[in-house]
């Protein structure tokens, strides 16, 4: 039997650094070791990337009897930024995602993500990922 997570989220340093740029209502700034992120006054977190290292992940899922983690970028998705920094988002993340699942083969699964407030930006982004990664 395959024990697969099904719901397992990573977070690129370089797509942290892009939420920086956003202008949109949700916000980001570099604090401390973090950053935090603000989805206007609905909700504030510090995120830290240290929590999503991916020898941690294999060393977590090897102690919980987890074969294969299916991969996805957390929250703020590339859907909530300006609509050009949310193509340069979904580009960093699945490059990352595309990286991590070729270094641990069998162990990682990436699932896509997507510009989906640039619907022809969204399909390129859709084609890349399905047929260049």
């Amino acid at each position: 039997m395959v024990r697969v997570d099904c719901q397992s989220h990573v977070f690129p340093r370089a797509y942290a650094e892009l939420l920086c740029e956003n202008t949109t209502w949700v916000r980001t700034v570099r604090k401390n070791n973090g950053y935090l992120i603000s989805y206007g006054d609905t909700q504030k977190f510090l995120l830290n990337l240290e929590s999503y290292d991916p020898a941690a992940k294999i060393r977590d899922m090897d102690a919980a009897g987890i074969d294969v983690a299916v991969l996805t970028v957390n929250i703020p998705g590339p859907e909530l930024l300006t609509p050009e920094l949310g193509t340069r988002g979904a580009r960093i993340c699945n490059d990352y995602l595309a990286e991590l699942c070729a270094r641990h083969p069998g162990r990682f699964v990436g699932l896509a993500t997507l510009p989906l407030q640039d619907l022809p930006a969204a399909m390129a982004e859709y084609q890349r990922a399905i047929h260049g990664l």
